[in-house]
């Protein structure tokens, strides 16, 4: 039975504690996605690598397993000032910390992972279930003009198998939190400054710095994710930032 990609669902909702699923559901946490891949087994295969008096390859047994995915979030707030956008935590999950200022919403990195800094994902693929569990990873920025500004994340997590599951039904997916962003023009976003910026979380409003005229910005976050099986837990760190 042939499956089509159209006809996906991504779900993700912060763990409370990682690797254990945190349930998320369409009603809360539905993600309005583009571009979606899934890995659904990143295997350390291990080479037999047999001598038997002849010629030919030895079959390779199966080790550690992980999971990934990968789609695009556009990029564009909550429409209130001090509330979090829905893609929230999937920055969380990249080591990212949220906070309420007093006109704005802020987002600044962090070098620790405790608890709520991992993410369950669900991946509905046209009547198939992928889990994936503690998930940990980076993004790209793209706000380069004449384009839609965008954030492309990738995960990596602990395999929280595979089912046979009817897609949520249409009704029930509420993507109303997220808004349509604004192309990147001139008009929409300015020129870009660098240098002895200031940023106002009172006022939500940026001065100082020189201003550029640009294409716009990319910019590669560079999370060094990497899957550490052990004997008794597996997990999935980010190791190091690399922006």
């Amino acid at each position: 039975m042939a499956r089509y990609l159209r006809n996906t669902v991504i779900l993700a909702k912060v763990e409370t504690t990682y690797g254990t699923d945190s349930i998320p559901t369409p009603g809360a946490n539905a993600m309005l996605v583009s571009d979606v891949t899934i890995t659904p087994l990143q295997a350390n295969n291990v080479d037999r690598d047999l001598v038997r008096g002849y010629f030919g390859a030895s079959e390779q047994l199966v080790g550690a397993v992980s999971v990934a995915c990968s789609f695009t979030v556009e990029l564009a707030g909550s429409g209130t000032a001090t509330t979090a956008p829905k893609w929230g935590a999937l920055l969380q999950a990249c080591g990212f910390a949220g906070a309420a200022e007093t006109a704005s919403y802020s987002y600044t990195p962090v070098s620790t992972f405790g608890s709520n800094s991992s993410v369950t994902i669900y991946y509905y693929l046209d009547g198939q279930l992928h889990k994936l569990l503690g998930g940990r990873g980076t993004f790209t920025v793209d706000m380069t003009i004449g384009n839609r500004p965008t954030m492309t994340f990738t995960f990596t997590g602990l395999d929280g198998g595979l089912t046979a599951a009817a897609n949520p039904a249409a009704s029930a997916i509420v993507l109303t939190g997220f808004r349509a962003p604004k192309v990147v023009t001139n008009s929409n976003s300015a020129d870009i400054t660098f240098g002895a910026v200031t940023y106002s979380t009172s006022t939500g409003t940026v001065t100082g710095g020189t201003a550029y005229n640009s294409r716009g910005l990319t910019l590669d976050i560079g999370n060094q994710v990497v899957f550490a099986p052990m004997l008794g837990t597996q997990t999935v760190e980010v190791a190091d930032r690399a922006t």
